[in-house]
């Protein structure tokens, strides 16, 4: 974020939010599944969509994974997410007993300087957004 607030370029945070209950309505296994396997197939398709220098990260305990996309604005944040969109229409996490069920997540972006100048506000607004407020 400094980078981008330095160099007077854009930056923007994709945050990812895994519906667990829509996997658990799927199927009975899935509530059973091991969520550190879940987390991984999740983290193996937000990689496969994002470039090698845009940094994936989430805080234990958490459904939610933040994407920083440096040099990126709002228009490629949603290329981001249609990419996940595409992966998640054909990809499907074997949970229990070979069950498998489509991951469902909910998704929204802010970037810098649009959204907000430092990265304090951008958190505050993403994590606003996801929270419903």
């Amino acid at each position: 974020m400094s980078r981008s607030q330095r160099y007077d370029q854009p930056c923007a945070i994709l945050w990812i939010n895994l519906d667990f209950q829509s996997l658990e309505s799927q199927s009975i296994h899935a509530a059973n599944a091991n969520p550190a396997h879940i987390w991984r197939f999740v983290t193996d398709l937000i990689h496969a969509a994002v470039r090698t220098t845009d940094t994936v990260a989430r805080r234990p305990g958490e459904y939610a994974v933040a994407v920083l996309l440096p040099q990126s604005d709002i228009t490629g944040a949603n290329i981001v997410a249609e990419r996940l969109n595409e992966r998640l229409k054909i990809e499907t996490i074997e949970v229990v007993d070979g069950t498998n069920v489509h991951a469902v997540f909910h998704q929204h972006a802010v970037s810098f300087p649009v959204d907000g100048g430092s990265a304090k506000v951008l958190l505050d607004a993403v994590l606003s957004y996801s929270s419903g407020d």
